[in-house]
């Protein structure tokens, strides 16, 4: 394989891909020469070769599933135009990154994973927890947005955690209706996630207060005009059924 890695400098890259065939006839489990290959592959633009000889060195040598062999892999199957595999690799490339530290690189790779891949939902998901890591709420949101909403198209299902971080998310905005929306679309996919706005019978707390919801709306309004007559301008609309007056031009509004 060292003379594999002569030609490649030289740019001998035929003669690279021979040696470094021959290298893998005689030793089959010779990861360094099919990491070579497709190198040498990637630049006779022989992509389809490059792909398998790239997935070969990551199968038989863990030290070859690094950032660099998923961005040659991605793009290999991405010049043969093999989207889902193309996309595959380039979420293990966000996620490598992600892993490390390195969030800048990893929310380039899940961006050319939704590029490629429109439904891939997961990468949503992942570029809204890399947002959160760097204080980006609002690309968060869009991001768990996002993830939500391709999911439920394709009829799959995100993780619990993403309806609850984009629902605390919408309440640091200040944007309490997108927060009960969200909350509530929890429980109506039947989860069972203990959080702080779940209840047994599956509706969510009010958004804003925590509190527990009546579940008839008349009784919701009597117990905010009873809050009202006591002088507790406390903790939520009425609408939200949770029985409690919130914000100064609610009360307002009520008198």
């Amino acid at each position: 394989n060292n003379l594999g890695d002569a030609h490649i400098h030289n740019g001998d890259y035929d003669d690279a891909i021979e040696v470094c065939n021959e290298a893998t006839r005689l030793d089959p489990d010779y990861a360094d020469a099919y990491n070579n290959l497709g190198v040498a592959y990637m630049q006779t633009d022989e992509y389809g070769e490059a792909t398998k000889a790239y997935t070969e060195a990551i199968r038989l040598d863990p030290n070859y599933a690094d950032a660099d062999a998923y961005n040659n892999l991605g793009y290999a199957y991405e010049m043969v135009g093999d989207k889902d595999n193309a996309a595959d690799a380039y979420y293990t490339l966000g996620n490598i990154h992600k892993d490390n530290g390195d969030y800048s690189g990893a929310l380039d790779a899940y961006r050319k994973v939704v590029k490629i891949v429109p439904k891939f939902w997961r990468a949503y998901q992942n570029m809204g927890d890399v947002h959160v890591k760097v204080d980006d709420y609002d690309s968060a949101r869009a991001a768990y947005g996002n993830a939500i909403e391709v999911a439920h198209r394709l009829k799959d299902k995100v993780e619990d955690k993403v309806y609850v971080a984009l629902g605390n998310l919408h309440k640091i905005r200040g944007d309490y209706d997108a927060a009960f929306k969200t909350f509530d679309a929890l429980a109506k996919t039947g989860s069972d996630y203990a959080n702080p706005y779940m209840m047994k019978n599956g509706r969510v707390n009010c958004a804003l207060c925590d509190k527990l919801p009546y579940m008839d709306a008349a009784a919701a309004k009597q117990a905010a005009d009873d809050a009202f007559e006591r002088g507790e301008y406390q903790d939520a609309y009425p609408e939200r059924r949770c029985g409690h007056w919130h914000t100064t031009s609610d009360i307002q509004l009520r008198r």
